[in-house]
């Protein structure tokens, strides 16, 4: 996590690679006045991934006000908000700990499996220095998520029949 800043700057990230992978990501910060400065950052990616289901995308909201009423007391709020859907890629079968060649590109998730979470973070911080020798630092903190996911957990490979049982 980048800090607040009193020199105003500005950033970008741009990204990308195989299987459709892009990233892009904002930034910015600088002074609001006198006595506070803040702190943006955005951020998102997608990727199809190399098998089937394995697609997923995510994104990313963080910001932090900063106030520094004097130069003994500092206060931050920070918000923070992210969905993601990742992969529903949960692993190859194998025999004996290995893994059987034949099926390392497949996904044995269900077609309908869902993975989802969207988190939101809220934060007070205060830090106070009464003196050369105490300092006060005290955190409010909120914290709410809602995670859904419906898919296959095990997958076990059975040579005899050469077939995969899902669970």
């Amino acid at each position: 996590r980048k800090q607040p800043s009193r020199q105003r700057a500005f950033e970008a990230l741009v990204a990308g690679g195989s299987d459709q992978t892009a990233r892009l990501g904002l930034g910015a910060t600088g002074p609001l006045g006198e006595i506070a400065s803040y702190r943006i950052d955005v951020y998102g990616n997608r990727s199809d991934g190399e098998r089937d289901l394995d697609n997923s995308k995510a994104g990313k909201f963080m910001g932090t006000l900063r106030l520094d009423p004097t130069s003994d007391l500092q206060i931050d709020l920070i918000a923070d908000r992210s969905a993601q859907k990742p992969a529903r890629y949960w692993g190859t079968p194998g025999i004996d700990g290995k893994v059987v060649q034949a099926l390392r590109g497949e996904n044995y998730n269900a077609a309908d499996s869902i993975v989802r979470f969207d988190d939101e973070r809220y934060r007070a911080k205060l830090r106070w220095r009464a003196n050369d020798v105490v300092t006060v630092r005290n955190e409010l903190f909120h914290f709410e998520t809602d995670r859904r996911w419906r898919n296959i957990e095990a997958y076990a490979y059975n040579p005899a029949t050469a077939t995969v049982a899902r669970s």
